[in-house]
């Protein structure tokens, strides 16, 4: 089981935005290749101009606390 993070806020699709515009555009799998790259393109292109990042605050905290292995 994956625990999901919330990273950035977008408006319209919130924190978890990958997970909402799979549910809105049907993805029912990875070989719904091109609902993935419908997916991808709205994310990143309202991601980059409109979204707001919520864990570059909170990182630096937990990174004292916790380490973590990227």
């Amino acid at each position: 089981m994956y625990v999901k993070i919330a990273i950035i806020d977008i408006p319209g699709y919130g924190d978890l935005a990958a997970k909402t515009v799979c549910e809105e555009l049907k993805v029912q799998s990875q070989n719904d290749r091109e609902k993935l790259a419908e997916a991808k393109d709205r994310v990143y292109l309202k991601g980059f101009y409109e979204g707001v990042c919520l864990l570059a605050a909170s990182f630096v905290f937990f990174s004292e606390i916790y380490t973590f292995n990227i």
